[in-house]
């Protein structure tokens, strides 16, 4: 069952927090100032499945990847919120790679190649293999959706074809019932 962070009492939420940290592999993950917001900037029904954090463009960041997007959080030192959002369906690859103490993880949104670094060791396969494995998830839904729409219009072609044929006068109105009928079966 999917939790409800929208509507979960605050400690609850953290228990999930630090169940997909310990998930991650860090258990100290980052500072609560960030994760505070979490629950606020997502949709209904939209489930983190991982997180880490890191730094890019000289500002150290809490990424968030859910289901439908990648949200980068950058809370200031005293005041001020930053974020960055990226859908997932605009995310054309990723990347992890580790070094002897830190690892960088890079995924490209179209023309921009994002890429977090001096990310904690330990989180970073963790993290860029859910990443690319909910890309590759979110494909073969668009892949089925467009099998089922060539299907789909196959089958009004075909129909469409069989009128037109009927309307020259090449097929009786019997025989368009008829193989009308067959493409139903089939």
């Amino acid at each position: 069952m999917a939790f409800d962070y929208k509507n979960s009492p605050t400690d609850k939420t953290f228990m999930e927090f630090d169940r997909i940290a310990a998930e991650m592999g860090d258990i100290r993950l980052v500072s609560k100032k960030e994760l505070i917001f979490i629950p606020s900037m997502l949709q209904e029904g939209e489930q983190v499945l991982a997180f880490t954090c890191g730094v890019m463009k000289g500002k150290r960041w809490l990424v968030t990847l859910t289901d439908m997007r990648i949200i980068f959080l950058n809370k200031g030192f005293i005041f001020g919120l930053k974020q960055i959002v990226v859908d997932l369906n605009n995310v054309n690859a990723a990347s992890g790679e580790t070094t002897m103490f830190s690892g960088r993880i890079s995924f490209q949104d179209g023309a921009i190649i994002h890429t977090l670094e001096s990310v904690w060791l330990k989180t970073v396969l963790p993290f860029s293999n859910k990443l690319r494995d909910v890309i590759e998830l979110r494909r073969g839904m668009k892949e089925e959706k467009k099998t089922f729409s060539v299907e789909g219009d196959d089958f009004v072609s075909k129909i469409e074809r069989l009128a037109s044929l009927t309307e020259k006068g090449f097929l009786t109105p019997e025989e368009f019932e008829m193989q009308k009928a067959k493409l139903l079966r089939e």
